[in-house]
């Protein structure tokens, strides 16, 4: 109630006082505080625009680091999965060759896959089943492409920089 009475009082006060009597100096002072006043409001609309469109980026930048990690991801998996597949093939292969299964062991050729046959066929020209100083098999002599890591691998690394820009985009949206 006391509120009450305060408005009453400043609304009186203000109706009786109404301006009159003001120098210049006070007036310019008021119109200087009124644009000052529609200063501080547009640079606060124009500092919520800012924020949201920072977290627009930080928000593009978060999808394509996790986009980019799956991707990482899906190649890592089917590189495990390739190398275990021509890994079970080639020891099928070693045993029917060393059971002089012919027929089975040409099938078991034709399955490799096609960077895997080319190492294989690499590796048996150093003729592995008579020289004891021949690596163990293909896979130890070189990687094959779709058994290498290194894809993966680079696609994590690739997918953290999107993620780093959206940090920064956060943080330079808090700081203004």
């Amino acid at each position: 109630m006391a509120e009450a009475n305060l408005n009453a009082e400043m609304a009186r006060h203000l109706d009786e006082h109404g301006g009159r009597g003001r120098s210049p100096h006070e007036r310019a002072i008021e119109i200087a505080e009124a644009v000052l006043l529609a200063v501080v409001a547009v640079l606060t609309a124009w500092s919520g625009y800012q924020a949201a469109l920072w977290d627009g980026e930080s928000a593009r930048a978060y999808a394509t680091s996790a986009r980019e990690r799956i991707e990482a991801e899906q190649l890592y998996l089917r590189s495990g999965q390739t190398l275990a597949y021509n890994a079970g093939t080639f020891n099928a292969w070693l045993q029917a060759t060393v059971q002089e299964q012919e027929d089975l062991a040409t099938v078991l050729e034709g399955r490799f896959t096609p960077e895997y046959k080319e190492a294989f066929d690499a590796w048996l020209e150093l003729d592995p089943l008579n020289d004891p100083g021949a690596p163990a098999g293909p896979a130890t002599r070189t990687r094959s492409s779709s058994s290498r890591p290194s894809s993966p691998s680079r696609r994590r690394s690739r997918s953290r920089r999107p993620s780093t820009r959206g940090r920064r985009a956060m943080t330079s949206c808090a700081r203004r």
